[in-house]
């Protein structure tokens, strides 16, 4: 049997080897000689490597500038959720049985022992996503089902700042807004979705 260690050996060399691999590719030191590689299509070399993945290199360029730019609008959003919930529940029945009642670990007996079946309980559930600025004065475009029946919702900006927010909610489109107390944000940039044609990339 392999052990665990080896295993896990094999699989970072494994990653390394193609990541190495697809630096190689987009690499300009990636100029391997063809013609001395043996490298042909129908009796005619192939350009070399460096020149067949230029275009790559292009977009690979072109991906990192939009992020970068787009970066200081770009925020975090933790939440604290409220939910209640019943001990005799069968989530509750479902994780008493996976860490040590029967059939998950050897245990025996039920949940009742230790909470009364159909007992309310309240517990705090919490969650995080990102939202980006469209405004500068605090406005953040968000997810519904990121920020939905949150207690509190707290944003953390580029800067390291963390700020209370508020919420806006749409739940039809999923699309929510959160307001946190800052003026001079650097809010994301727009196309024009009039000229967006069939087939164009947006991000």
């Amino acid at each position: 049997m392999v052990g665990r260690s080896m295993q896990v050996g094999i699989a970072v060399a494994s990653a390394l080897a193609v990541i190495g691999a697809g630096g190689f590719l987009l690499s300009k030191n990636g100029n391997a000689d063809p013609e001395k590689n043996g490298l042909t299509v129908a009796g005619k070399p192939l350009a070399p490597l460096g020149d067949q993945t230029t275009v790559l290199a292009q977009m690979e360029n072109g991906f990192s500038a939009i992020a970068e730019r787009m970066e200081p609008s770009v925020v975090s959003i933790a939440v604290t959720k409220t939910m209640q919930g019943s001990a005799g529940g069968s989530g509750f029945e479902e994780l008493f049985r996976q860490f040590g009642g029967p059939g998950g670990g050897g245990g025996q007996g039920s949940p009742e022992p230790f909470m009364r079946r159909g007992t309310p309980r309240t517990f705090r559930a919490q969650g995080s996503g990102s939202g980006v600025i469209v405004q500068s004065d605090g406005w953040i475009l968000t997810n519904d089902h990121v920020v939905g029946g949150a207690d509190k919702v707290k944003v953390k900006l580029h800067d390291g700042r963390e700020l209370d927010g508020t919420v806006r909610r749409d739940w039809r489109s999923d699309l929510a807004m959160v307001k946190v107390a800052a003026t001079g944000l650097q809010a994301v940039e727009f196309a024009d979705s009039s000229k967006i044609r069939v087939g164009q990339w947006a991000i």
